[in-house]
């Protein structure tokens, strides 16, 4: 019986850090899977959605995915995909492209069918919805008599996630709603492998293929689901660069120099790798700079300097402003301010870097032109609280500086 890949959340052209490594390293994960799957001699492999970074990648960042699909076809592994919310586009999508290239399936209502002798697979999907748009949507699919039916889609599904505040899916809903009985739920979004059985249906999360925070300490992985006699699904680790983590309080009556000895005992780690510092305690001066420069001449290709989770407590304070990744930053918040379709588009044009300013004015006026006569397009939407936070913000991830830093 099949044996299928389940990937996601690859995140292809993120310049964390603004360091080009880094995104070599995104891309780098992403091909270890596919080749992974080629070694495996695999039926399938899915994507379950965020594929890119962004909606407008880099050529280069397009060349290598390219690249790398092509070596799942040359083996004639089909790669079955769907559109995440990073990468969304308004009507065609990358994937789409990439399927007019014959590199990749764009999942849907449809089924993908994979014949096995055993009994056929049949491979749905759904594109993420915005959780605006998500009230009154159609779970109709075209019927199937293939002995597995699967279900590919993303976003934070309840039960699996479930964080205070945050616009969250239903996957209960959607499975009562179906008119198809799926076997197995795919999803993307959540960058922490989970799974789950809801009723008779196993549902899982892949995690992510890539750290796309400090706050992702777990192994990065993806899914094998085997269907030989029922639904097994396994894990399988990638190998990715290192995130060093160095947590410090200062005790009272403690200088700077404990801090480093502190970090010495762990130097030996840092090659090529990310060095997270968090440090509380002691009311003591902390040399961000310094700190940084010493991590890198041990071979750190970057260094964070942040305040400890017990020293934000206790200075009691909510909101903080972090630096490390302003263009992050700037999407978290423009995501927590209820902008309408319309106003994101523009914002998304004018943070474009692949646009030259000669050519802004006429692709917002395009884009706008295509909105007329959609009114829903130009209103706001509602905010919960807690919204516009990244997957997996809990107050313990957030990169911040404090008055006792300089």
């Amino acid at each position: 019986m099949g044996r299928i890949v389940h990937t996601g959340d690859t995140h292809i052209g993120y310049l964390q850090y603004h360091l080009h490594s880094r995104r070599e390293d995104f891309l780098y994960a992403f091909r270890e899977v596919v080749e992974d799957a080629i070694e495996e001699k695999v039926d399938a492999i899915v994507h379950s959605g965020d594929l890119f970074h962004k909606a407008n990648p880099d050529l280069i960042d397009i060349a290598g995915t390219i690249e790398i699909l092509q070596l799942a076809k040359d083996d004639n592994i089909p790669i079955l995909a769907i559109a995440g919310n990073h990468e969304m586009q308004r009507g065609l999508q990358w994937i789409d492209v990439f399927e007019r290239l014959g590199l990749v399936t764009h999942l849907g209502k449809t089924p993908h069918t994979i014949e096995d002798e055993e009994g056929d697979i049949a491979i749905y999907g759904m594109d993420y919805v915005h959780p605006d748009k998500r009230e009154g949507l159609d779970y109709q699919f075209e019927e199937s008599s293939s002995k597995y039916k699967i279900l590919v889609s993303h976003g934070q599904f309840t039960p699996l996630v479930l964080v205070p505040g945050r616009n969250t899916w239903d996957i209960e809903l959607v499975l009562k709603s179906s008119n198809v009985e799926f076997d197995v739920v795919l999803l993307g979004d959540e960058h922490i492998q989970k799974q789950k059985k809801i009723a008779n249906v196993w549902v899982t999360y892949c995690g992510s293929t890539e750290r796309a925070s400090i706050a992702e300490r777990e192994r990065r992985s993806y899914n094998i689901i085997d269907l030989e006699g029922g639904v097994k699904i396994g894990t399988k680790n990638i190998q990715t660069r290192k995130f060093v983590y160095v947590e410090e309080e200062i005790p009272e009556g403690e200088n700077i120099e404990y801090l480093y000895e502190r970090i010495k005992e762990k130097e030996h780690e840092f090659s090529d790798a990310i060095v997270v510092v968090s440090v509380g305690g002691g009311g003591v001066k902390i040399p961000i700079a310094e700190i940084e420069e010493y991590c890198k001449s041990k071979g750190a290709i970057h260094a964070i300097i942040k305040p400890s989770k017990g020293e934000i407590e206790e200075l009691g304070v909510r909101e903080w402003v972090y630096f490390e990744d302003p263009a992050e930053v700037v999407e978290n918040e423009m995501g927590s301010l209820g902008l309408s379709e319309a106003a994101r588009c523009i914002d998304m044009l004018v943070r474009d870097r692949n646009i030259v300013d000669s050519n802004l004015k006429m692709h917002v006026k395009e884009s706008i032109e295509k909105m007329i006569g959609e009114s829903e397009k130009f209103e706001k939407v509602p905010v919960q609280e807690g919204e516009g936070e990244s997957p997996g913000n809990d107050g313990e991830n957030s990169e911040y500086t404090l008055g006792d830093f300089s």
